[in-house]
């Protein structure tokens, strides 16, 4: 059971998270952040959450009472700190969140907000809470890369909890941009070589002749510019994880000499005749298809029989899309700190236009236009300008995966803009079975526009009664 902590002289605020559903958490609540010096609870907390107008108001300096007071005395691996910040504070917190170490959630607070926060990762069922081996040494991006609500990365993640803890070898295959450099640290945070080294190599970016050297080490004289002994990658992930990226793409010679140091565990550095003994467990990944590539002769099936011992697929970002919610919005609380700005999301057409799209990129094509669209947009919220107008045309033609119009842009603009009205227009009488003033309320706009909007989709209230 998670245990949380309550910052708020807001009494709605506190009803409104005793009220919350699909968590299993204790809460208490002070109303004052100075009460928490003579707060001693039985155990620590995980999340404390505390209104940033109490803070920002606090009457002392920030020598004597800063937001690290607010966790002292608590395990800080464990507890973590979010400010409830109202719009106008924004620019003010910014400051504390620049630094990574605390998160914020904006009024008027949601349910889906306070799931970004406290969702535990998906999958871990069998691991204590926070209890996870390593959790602490995880980095913010790739805790949110366990938050899942997708069934496929569900089942991946409770084999995660599983082999992390074993020495087997992984495989690691998806497309390009899906997150396997961050699931394989995932694997070394979470196993018993934690404390060890984790030592990644993108095999594809470095010439085969080089790669030699990279991976095994080199003795001195070994070859023209080798003037001193040199520790390749094994040797210095020693007791700790190698992660092979792309392993598919090395030469016939090199597969060979993999294959070596995985069935004997021993290498020899180039120029060395020494075998060298090495305790490392090894995660591979790749883009491709090892085993057609098996059969069209261009990979030894001995040596993916032994990379594949436990493979694990990771699904493109187009089959997960129920996840693209939490991510956008954990890209764009990173880039807010980075950019040092304040967006507060995705405004209702860049949101749809976001789920329409195919990903071809992934995840990494999510990050790079994020942070495209921040550099663009003027206002608090990124809208479908600060995107590429070609993602405008999938909205409404996610099907069949082909453009919504081939006339300008102006023209594609204006038919997605009326697609998109429409159905929300349609969804909020549906919600309010039809009573206009409810539904303008909702939709923040008066019952005359409302009206208006009606006539134009020739949609009858009747049909919503």
């Amino acid at each position: 059971m998670l245990r949380v902590l309550l910052i708020s002289e807001n009494r709605s605020t506190a009803s409104f998270f005793r009220t919350l559903k699909g968590f299993d958490f204790h809460l208490d609540s002070l109303s004052h952040p100075v009460e928490i010096l003579n707060h001693k609870p039985k155990t620590e907390y995980d999340y404390i959450f505390c209104d940033f107008e109490l803070f920002k108001n606090l009457p002392y300096d920030n020598d004597e009472f800063d937001s690290r007071s607010i966790t002292l005395g608590y395990n800080r691996t464990k507890t973590r700190l979010v400010f409830m910040v109202d719009k106008g504070d924004m620019e003010e917190a910014a400051a504390y969140l620049k630094s990574g170490e605390y998160s914020y959630i904006s009024y008027p607070i949601t349910q889906t907000e306070i799931s970004f926060h406290m969702t535990k990762p998906q999958g871990l069922e069998g691991l204590n809470d926070f209890n996870v081996p390593g959790y602490a040494n995880w980095k913010p991006d790739d805790v949110v890369m366990m938050r899942t609500s997708n069934p496929t990365m569900q089942i991946l993640y409770n084999q995660l909890g599983r082999v992390a803890l074993k020495a087997t070898t992984i495989l690691l295959t998806g497309e390009t941009g899906t997150g396997k450099g961050i699931l394989a640290r995932q694997i070394h945070a979470m196993s018993p070589r934690r404390n060890e080294p984790f030592v990644s190599i993108h095999c594809g970016a470095i010439p085969d002749t080089l790669l030699e050297s990279e991976l095994f080490g080199h003795e001195k004289g070994a070859f023209t510019g080798a003037t001193k002994q040199k520790k390749g990658k094994f040797e210095l992930a020693q007791g700790g994880t190698i992660f092979l990226d792309e392993v598919g793409t090395i030469s016939e010679s090199m597969q060979i000499k993999l294959l070596r140091v995985l069935q004997e565990r021993t290498l020899e550095r180039v120029g060395g005749e020494k075998s060298i003994e090495v305790d490392v467990r090894i995660i591979t990944a790749t883009n491709e298809n090892l085993k057609e590539m098996c059969e069209e002769k261009r990979f030894r099936l001995d040596l993916y029989y032994r990379l594949n011992v436990f493979p694990m697929n990771l699904p493109a970002l187009r089959d997960r899309i129920e996840d693209l919610p939490l991510l956008a919005s954990s890209i764009i609380q990173k880039l807010n700190g980075l950019h040092g700005v304040q967006i507060s999301g995705l405004d209702d057409m860049a949101a749809e236009m976001l789920k329409s799209y195919n990903w071809p990129g992934n995840i990494r094509e999510l990050e790079n236009l994020l942070e495209r669209a921040f550099i663009l947009e003027s206002s608090n919220q990124l809208t479908s300008d600060s995107f590429p107008i070609e993602m405008l045309s999938y909205v409404g033609a996610a099907d069949n995966n082909r453009p919504l119009s081939e006339g300008t842009l102006a023209e594609v603009r204006r038919q997605v803009v009326e697609k998109v009205e429409e159905e929300y227009i349609r969804a909020v009488l549906e919600a309010n079975r039809g009573r206009i003033q409810t539904s303008a309320e909702v939709a923040g706009i008066s019952s005359r526009q409302l009206h208006k909007l009606m006539s134009r989709y020739q949609i009858d209230k009747k049909d919503y009664k």
